[in-house]
């Protein structure tokens, strides 16, 4: 059976959503990035917003960091239908591939550059953020909530997706399933708030106060909660570093998970640094310029505060020294 196979968020829902009108292809899954390599795909697959394990019928993406590590994995991209282009989202990419062949909905028009804001983060102020509109509402309804099913979560990333190819975000923001999914996220801000404002602070080496660290490594559970909520609280902070262990069958294990991101209401002070070189430089993971993320296995707990603190020192330290480079081509 063809399916397209997407990934876990609102650009991996828009990308679905199009390739699924333009290949006609109704079976479609979510999963993460880290999950693609494990699955057993057949090599009949449409990929999308994911890196593609060896072959696949079609590979639609946007991340250099994937791009990469494909290559490094020894995947003959070059040969892979589809296309690889480095836009703010992989909707975006799918989009200009087709919409000369395709009839898309005229609501995909106004969405693809929302969607290039939201997946890269794009705005000028936190205000701008939180601003609300019908797209930017049901993106935020695209996250796994605090306290949620995984499959019921996949679920409705599914109905969605399966709305977006007949009804626009008006129409879906009126509907009884969107209206309580959305109150639902109102009440994770809350608590993420309140998490943030518990568990932030700023390394001893970081003498401006540049990055602030959310370690949440040492609970029992995963949180889930969004970071960027911390500029809200810290207006100030060029970036952010969320910390967590990893939970394999609800037990927490010793593999420590990074994630950070550049400050996106001063994105423009920052446009030579770049967040997946650092990660990519410590050999944890990588992403994108002003995003990214990894993971590192450690031995054993004492192991695992011993890496955790070199992991955020090296960050620190990479990151002034990428400042400290961009002041230099400035000047």
């Amino acid at each position: 059976m063809q399916q397209i196979v997407t990934h876990t968020d609102f650009d991996g829902v828009v990308s679905g959503a199009l390739l699924s009108i333009a290949t006609e292809i109704r079976f479609i899954r979510f999963i993460s990035h880290s999950q693609i390599w494990r699955e057993p795909l057949s090599g009949t697959e449409v990929i999308a917003d994911l890196p593609c394990p060896w072959t696949c019928q079609l590979w639609f993406d946007h991340h250099e960091t994937n791009l990469k590590e494909m290559k490094q994995r020894g995947v003959k991209t070059e040969e892979i239908p589809g296309r690889f282009q480095l836009l703010d989202s992989c909707a975006h990419v799918i989009y200009d591939h087709y919409h000369e062949q395709i009839e898309f909905p005229d609501h995909f028009k106004e969405m693809i550059p929302q969607t290039d804001q939201i997946d890269s983060m794009n705005y000028q102020s936190v205000d701008e953020w939180l601003k609300e509109t019908p797209v930017k509402m049901i993106a935020s309804t695209t996250q796994l909530l605090k306290d949620e099913d995984y499959k019921s979560f996949l679920k409705y990333l599914l109905k969605l997706t399966k709305q977006l190819t007949k009804s626009s975000p008006i129409e879906i923001i009126q509907s009884d399933v969107f209206t309580n999914r959305y109150e639902s996220f109102k009440n994770y801000k809350e608590y993420s708030l309140e998490l943030l404002r518990k568990n932030h602070f700023f390394h001893p080496d970081d003498k401006n106060k540049a990055i602030a660290l959310i370690d949440l490594s040492e609970f029992k559970t995963s949180p889930r909660m969004d970071k960027n909520f911390i500029y809200m609280i810290e207006p100030d902070a060029d970036a952010v570093l969320l910390i967590n262990s990893a939970f394999q069958n609800n037990v927490k294990t010793n593999t420590l998970k990074f994630s950070f991101g550049v400050n996106f209401t001063r994105s423009e002070k920052f446009n030579k640094v770049n967040a997946a070189k650092i990660f990519e430089e410590l050999d944890i993971g990588g992403g994108h310029p002003k995003a990214a993320g990894g993971s590192i296995e450690c031995e054993s707990k004492k192991d695992k505060l011993k890496i955790k603190d070199y992991i955020i020192k090296e960050i620190i330290k990479r990151w002034n020294q990428q400042l400290k480079t961009e002041e230099k081509v400035i000047s």
